[in-house]
Parts: structure tokens; sequence; C-alpha cells
């Protein structure tokens, strides 16, 4: 199985008998134990450098295309729960207390649109200079 795994990422991508190797040590030795494992460890092991990560991704997800991730019922529901509720702020946490004393959630918020909306001015302002003359003074 692995095999055919080799084979067609040999295909895309510059991947050594030496690294491939490697990876079915690290199976041998027990060091992987799931699908994540797998995924993670192999690409650190068979990508040389980040710009093979998308090749690698795509190839990984054709080849693995049947092996999914089950999550238990329970959990799932428990995510699911989670971020379907509702979250609201009373108060500022405490890091931002310490940057912003005597400073309400809601003033703290009309400043932070205040200073966005005179971001946006500035750079309208640049872009509108750029385009106009095409170089930056």
């Amino acid at each position: 199985m692995f095999l055919n795994f080799f084979f067609i990422l040999k295909e895309i991508l510059p991947v050594s008998i030496t690294e491939f190797l490697t990876l079915l040590e690290a199976l041998n030795k027990g060091l992987i134990k799931n699908m994540v494992e797998f995924y993670y460890i192999s690409r650190s092991i068979l990508c040389k450098n980040e710009h093979h990560f998308d090749i690698y991704d795509i190839a990984f997800a054709n080849f693995f295309k049947d092996a999914s991730i089950k999550f238990p019922e329970e959990i799932q529901q428990e995510i699911w729960d989670w971020l379907n509720k509702n979250i609201t702020v009373l108060q500022l946490p405490a890091v931002l207390e310490e940057l912003f004393p005597n400073m309400s959630l809601e003033k703290l918020e009309e400043e932070f649109r205040k200073l966005l909306r005179e971001q946006n001015e500035e750079i309208k302002i640049f872009i509108y200079f750029l385009n106009y003359k095409g170089e930056i003074y």
C-alpha cells in the first residue's frame, strides 16, 4: 500500500528512496499511530521544502480518500454545541484592562471603529495618489 503511495509521489515530487525508507522505519518503530500522525510525519520526511506541501496534500488526499477520521458522536455533538453557543463578553479580558484602564467594552469598540475609519481614509488617499501618479512620493 505504501509502495503505491511512494510511486505516486515520485511522479510529482522529488522523493528519494532514502526518504521513503525513513518513513517505513518510523512506521516499523511504532512512531506513527494514526492517519493524522502519518500525514504530518510523512509530509515532514518526504517534502524537501514548503513549496511541495500543496502538491503533497493533493496527492495524499487523492490516495487516501477513503480513509477518513471518525469522531465519536458525543465529541462531535460537543463541538457543534460549542460552535452554536452565543458568546457575550461582559467585560474586558485582564490583558486589555491593563492596557486600557477605566474604559468600558463599548467605549473601546467605539475607539477601535473610529481608528479603523481613519486608517481606511488614509489608505484611500494613498491608493488615489498611487493610481493617479503611478508612483509613490
